[in-house]
């Protein structure tokens, strides 16, 4: 009888609860020579079942009996344990065992511990919320675990999970972390282009913050609750609350608090098309900033480069997105990549570069589509935009449409939905006075000044009215 079967299952069982696992873990979990565990691995290898490399021996899942894999699971815990093998491979193993409190503080530690990797440490949270939850850990106390899950999905681009997991933690939070983890929602929505429902989350993080009379948190809320404002059009509102906030912030914030006030504001500044003013926001921001971080720095020469672009500095533009792009190179962040298109796209179209324009849009629409989906209504508009320069127009109509069918409704894509329609306007071969009217006059209501110059140019042409032109 070739007994070799149920030796080859169970190393399958075993590799399939942790992996990678050494030839010498499994031979003891296993009670069996190594040179066994050899000859099982090899077969499993040549029937496609497992996957060995230096490191150890991986496997998919087992068709073992659940009683069969939580005796494995269990004796494969005991020698991990006794060999102080990774924190995260004993979590597995004792939560595959039916040890889900074990496994919660053995991943606890997984993740305060410096060695792990930031990617694994991403997925060590999942363990501990998913093993707490199996252990009944109360959700006042798995909260946190969620919060910080999100802001790691952020990172990687996946917002809409995110969103999930601070749905999960926000009615189990309190004081300065339910202010942060409102913060930190509202932020999430504005990376979907929904400025309505982040303003709407900031002003429930502004509720609680007064109520626990943390002035230097309202205070930055405040400069972020400007900074929304303004994307929604309401001009003399964002003023005002910016003033107030900004107050707040130097009377009493911290450098963080500080930095950020700042970027809030050349953020706004570049929104409205105030490009001088946001270049100089950017940079003090930049110079202040308390971040020891080369992607955040990143990001901000980029900001940079795109207000230098709108302001006429071509070169100081490009030299900064070289820089940018660079470390984006060398950490792969799709952020980075993302926004050094978008500028280059925005600085050939302001320096009438329709190829260049083309081909940045272009390559900025590739990267949206694989890794920011949330932004495809702002690619196509910027695409349109290149379309429309290099004469292209009935691209430009099509690229305008995508425009609009990936655009929310309501309150959330006012913004972009009026410079879709401005320029729809400019795209097509008639032209309608009194739309060209209402849609620059509600352009401009809304402190949307680059795009209203765009409508105000094509009026001063199409109408012959030079005054428009010396207006724009």
């Amino acid at each position: 009888m070739d007994d070799r079967r149920p030796i080859e299952d169970e190393v399958e069982a075993a590799a399939s609860i942790v992996s990678p696992l050494p030839v010498a873990v499994l031979a003891l979990v296993l009670d069996a020579p190594e040179s066994d565990i050899v000859t099982a691995v090899e077969a499993l290898e040549t029937a496609g079942r497992v996957v060995a490399t230096r490191q150890g021996i991986t496997a998919g899942e087992s068709s073992l009996s659940s009683a069969r894999m939580t005796h494995i699971a269990t004796r494969l815990a005991a020698v991990l344990e006794q060999r102080q093998g990774p924190l995260v491979q004993i979590g597995r193993a004792q939560l595959a065992a039916g040890e889900a409190r074990r496994a919660y503080d053995v991943f606890l530690r997984a993740i305060e511990d410096e060695t792990t990797s930031p990617q694994e440490r991403v997925d060590t949270i999942g363990l501990a919320i998913e093993s707490g939850v199996e252990a009944r850990v109360p959700m006042r106390t798995l909260a946190p675990l969620f919060v910080s899950r999100a802001r790691h999905r952020r990172l990687r681009g996946e917002n809409d999970m995110a969103v999930t997991d601070l749905e999960a933690a926000t009615p189990h939070l309190s004081g300065e972390a339910l202010i942060d983890a409102y913060g930190f929602a509202a932020a999430l929505h504005d990376d979907r282009q929904r400025p309505a429902d982040a303003e709407r989350t900031i002003a429930m993080a502004l509720l609680v913050a007064a109520e626990e009379g943390s002035t230097a948190k309202l205070g930055s809320l405040l400069t972020f609750q400007g900074r929304l404002l303004a994307r929604l059009g309401f001009d003399a509102e964002s003023d005002r609350v910016f003033t107030l906030g900004a107050a707040l912030v130097d009377a009493h914030g911290d450098e963080m608090q500080r930095h950020y006030a700042g970027l809030n504001q050349a953020w706004t500044d570049l929104d409205r098309g105030w490009v001088a003013r946001a270049e100089r926001g950017y940079a003090t921001a930049r110079s202040r900033a308390a971040v020891d971080d080369p992607v955040a720095m990143a990001e901000m020469d980029i900001a940079i480069a795109r207000a230098k672009f709108a302001g006429g500095d071509a070169q100081g533009a490009i030299e900064l997105l070289a820089a940018a792009e660079r470390v984006g190179e060398e950490t792969n962040a799709v952020s980075v990549k993302f926004l050094s298109a978008l500028a280059r796209a925005e600085g050939a179209i302001t320096f009438r570069q329709p190829t260049e324009a083309v081909e940045a849009a272009t390559r900025l629409r590739e990267i949206v589509d694989a890794s920011f989906p949330a932004w495809q209504n702002r690619a196509a508009t910027v695409e349109a935009r290149a379309l429309l320069l290099a004469q292209r127009r009935a691209e430009a109509r099509d690229a305008i449409r995508r425009g609009f069918e990936t655009t929310p409704r309501g309150a959330n894509g006012m913004r972009l939905r009026t410079e879709l329609e401005a320029l729809q306007l400019v795209a097509d071969e008639r032209w309608d006075d009194e739309r060209a009217a209402d849609i620059a006059d509600r352009l401009l209501q809304g402190g949307w000044h680059l795009a209203a110059v765009t409508v105000l140019t094509e009026r001063s042409r199409r109408e012959k009215r030079p005054e428009l032109g010396r207006a724009a």
